[in-house]
């Protein structure tokens, strides 16, 4: 049985037995059983963009029609004078259009002692900015791929360092087993430190940076091999020293394994009843990155939120992505010139299959489609320069309802001389929520995706032969809430 599985059963087990785990006998605790279906349908043999980006894996882009149910169940325990917490859940995914995809999509156990946190398994990340960004406002991790089960340790959201000053921090060790991955068995390794300055009134600004990292895994090509796993490669890895002996000449160069990284600023301002939030983004993938030299290779956002409870528009979101420097100038070019060379975001030279995990980029969803080969391995990411304008908003329109509209538009060079006359897109959506009362809910939703190239430029991987295509498609599902 592979590992994976094993390892998602052992923490289903482990949330059935929790409610009656002693130490949390006599505790505060909640638990809540969630059931959704929902019918899909496409006018091509493929969904509209927006109705498969950012669902966690869930939905597949490829299909005329799904037909898919999920059951949730989510819980959590806490026990006051032991200063303990725990969160736990898991959610099974099955699509009755294509029965190989149904899936364990998360399984997770998080135990929280006093201010920092333990946590194993595959859970999403939290949705954020009211699911208006297209990135959930962070370059390298939405909610584009499933969840990779990991070990993570952290802090309780922000702890108090001096006056007016707090940090948060996370450590997190993966173990991918992908059967789409070129790399076998390789493992990826995360953290991150973020600073906060707070007034206590109405502004907080926060400034910080991740690190993700690949290493380690079999190569299929015989220049590479096995790749460096020893503890030594490890503390290469996580000191983001150069590679051993062993590693490939590039990393011995630069740094071991593949890793890819972010400046992160966000300064949130409330006004009234009112709260604004901008938030900036800036890729790193190497040296280059660290000192700027990719500027204004960055993602901008500004999000305003409306604190009332009834609102026609309660959120609104603009978003501008820009990755065509990759540290080469000038930014228009279509070849590099000489003695520049590209850092091709989310794509690498060993980790073929680039930031991907079971068939989907891990960050920002526009870059998009991924190749696959003849044996269906992920071979890279076909669109890595474009800029983007991205927005929507969010309201009611009647109690008990909830709307979201999202519109985007790029401009995608593909890699270098891939897209010479540019592939331009355009990808709406428009969903519609409401609670007929406390235990079940309709929603339902249309998107809508047009794309042009000329005839003289290359095609896109994911719909070859075709030059201009437009796609119509939504959905229609109901929810309940089975327990409580």
């Amino acid at each position: 049985m592979h590992y994976q599985l094993k390892l998602s059963i052992c923490l289903v087990y482990l949330v059935i037995l929790i409610p009656s785990n002693t130490l949390f006998a006599q505790t505060t605790s909640e638990q809540h059983l969630d059931f959704e279906t929902r019918s899909y349908f496409s006018s091509q043999n493929y969904l509209p963009f927006w109705l498969w980006a950012n669902q966690k894996g869930i939905i597949q882009e490829q299909g005329k029609y799904h037909q898919t149910s999920i059951l949730k169940f989510e819980g959590s325990a806490s026990n006051i004078s032991h200063k303990l917490k725990l969160n736990y859940g898991v959610s099974l995914v099955s699509d009755l259009s294509a029965p190989s995809t149904s899936q364990i999509n998360e399984a997770f156990l998080s135990v929280g002692y006093k201010k920092v946190f333990l946590k194993i398994g595959e859970q999403a990340t939290q949705t954020e900015l009211g699911g208006l960004s297209a990135t959930n406002g962070d370059f390298y991790y939405s909610n584009n791929s499933r969840p990779y089960p990991s070990i993570q340790f952290g802090t309780n959201g922000f702890l108090p360092l001096f006056k007016n000053v707090s940090f948060s921090a996370i450590y997190e060790e993966a173990l991918i087993r992908d059967q789409f991955e070129y790399i076998k068995n390789p493992n990826l390794h995360h953290k991150n430190l973020f600073v906060r300055w707070d007034n206590h009134k109405s502004l907080k600004v926060t400034l910080g940076m991740d690190d993700y990292a690949w290493w380690g895994g079999t190569s299929p090509n015989p220049a590479y091999g096995k790749l460096p796993y020893g503890f030594s490669d490890y503390l290469r890895v996580i000191m983001c020293r150069s590679g051993g002996p062993n590693a490939p000449e590039t990393e011995r160069d630069n740094a071991a394994g593949n890793h890819l990284g972010q400046y992160k600023l966000t300064i949130e301002k409330e006004i009234a009843n009112q709260s604004f939030l901008f938030y900036l983004c800036h890729p790193i993938e190497d040296r280059s990155g660290i000192k700027w030299q990719n500027y204004p290779d960055n993602l901008y956002g500004l999000s305003w939120t409306k604190k009332q409870e009834q609102s026609l528009i309660s959120s609104a979101l603009l978003e501008f992505y820009f990755t065509r420097n990759q540290n080469v100038h000038p930014t228009n070019s279509i070849i590099p010139p000489a003695g520049q060379w590209p850092v091709d975001y989310f794509n690498h030279y060993v980790y073929i299959s680039g930031y991907t995990y079971k068939g989907n980029v891990i960050g920002v969803p526009l870059f998009y489609p991924v190749i696959h080969d003849a044996n269906g391995k992920v071979v890279g990411i076909a669109n890595t320069r474009f800029y983007a304008f991205h927005g929507g908003f969010s309201g009611n329109i009647i109690p008990n309802d909830h709307y979201k509209v999202m519109l985007t538009y790029s401009v995608n060079s593909g890699i270098w001389n891939s897209y010479p006359n540019k592939l331009k897109r355009l990808s709406a959506l428009f969903e519609y929520n409401y609670s007929l009362n406390k235990k079940i809910g309709i929603n339902c939703g249309l998107a809508h995706d047009y794309s042009n190239q000329r005839k003289d430029d290359k095609n896109d991987y994911t719909h070859p032969g075709n030059t201009s295509k437009q796609v119509l498609g939504g959905y229609f599902g109901i929810c309940w809430r089975l327990i409580p």
